[in-house]
């Protein structure tokens, strides 16, 4: 019975954080018109150059366990205001959508009309975003192959099938209304984003999963790599994901994403995912042994503050035109 019990506490526990401290990278004040990101949890990263700004995702209200499992769910405007707050968040050009599941398109629609952005998504975005009729909201649904331009910004869209295993899938049909159950929010199509800068070259690949060959001709300094549910993989996924993705683009940085349990607040610190769903100690170790073999560093971000990205890229990939 005792370890029965103590079995349940650990699969609801959490792996620490504090072993992997070196892996932080500090804030850092960029220069004047300096790429530089900004985390907020998930895969939820806001790209600026004080010109002009790109964010994927845009997902503040995070709600809890119990919400997502008993309750219909919606934006949180206090939470989105307090995030934008914290991160000196006033003005986004684009706002890019990963895919439909709650934890990357809940607040989208919201955010855009507070930040005055421009969303590109899926049909199901779209249709998530009309159920919410909120005025002013700009939404372009976009298709793999897509390439738009922001100032400075070359934004290449890319398909990006989600981590395996999860539902709900497929696309979302019909009306949409908020609020909604969490299961309502099926993925639709899922994107992985190539933002192309005079500072540097970045691939954001939100979810852990891959399309061989997909990268095979994309150069890339800096992968922010979606490691969500990779600790539950096999090691000959892990390394295909890899490879697939950080070998394929060159990049010698590797920055990860989506491993913080999503249910908690942000005016909380950020915590990994209970090992119920994941297990980052396992991914960061694998990923660790994959970067080290390669002469590639590997790194976590702090949330809500400024980090220059060009420092960190210690052997640019790619040619600058």
């Amino acid at each position: 019975m005792l370890i029965a019990l103590l079995g349940a506490m650990h699969m609801f526990a959490s792996p620490s954080l504090a072993p992997y401290d070196e892996l932080m990278l500090p804030a850092a004040e960029p220069a004047p018109a300096e790429l530089h990101a900004r985390f907020f949890g998930v895969s939820t990263i806001l790209f600026s150059d004080d010109e002009t700004s790109i964010m994927i995702d845009g997902f503040f209200s995070r709600p809890s366990m119990l919400e997502l499992a008993i309750q219909r769910i919606k934006p949180d405007g206090d939470r989105i205001a307090r995030a934008l707050d914290l991160g000196d968040v006033e003005k986004v050009n684009a706002l890019l959508v990963a895919h439909s599941h709650h934890d990357h398109v809940l607040d989208s629609a919201r955010v855009a009309q507070i930040v005055d952005a421009t969303i590109f998504g899926s049909s199901s975005t779209k249709r998530i975003v009309e159920g919410q009729d909120l005025d002013g909201v700009r939404l372009e649904e976009v298709k793999a192959g897509a390439r738009r331009i922001f100032g400075h910004f070359e934004i290449d869209f890319f398909e990006s099938p989600h981590s395996p295993g999860v539902a709900p899938s497929g696309p979302i049909e019909g009306q949409f209304r908020m609020p909604a159950r969490a299961w309502e929010f099926k993925a639709g199509e899922s994107y992985a984003y190539r933002l192309r800068h005079p500072d540097g070259y970045v691939l954001i690949v939100p979810s852990a999963n891959f399309l061989r060959g997909n990268f095979s001709n994309v150069c890339a300094d800096v992968v922010f790599l979606g490691v969500g549910g990779l600790g539950k993989q096999r090691n000959e996924f892990v390394q295909e994901y890899w490879r697939e993705t950080v070998g394929a683009t060159g990049a010698r940085t590797v920055i990860l994403i989506h491993w913080d349990d999503f249910t908690r607040p942000l005016d909380e610190p950020l915590r990994a995912f209970p090992y119920f769903g994941d297990d980052l100690e396992r991914t960061i170790e694998r990923l660790k042994a994959l970067a080290t073999a390669e002469g590639r560093n590997i790194y976590l971000m702090p949330p809500f503050v400024p980090v220059a990205l060009r420092p960190v890229v210690t052997a640019p990939a790619c040619p600058r035109s």
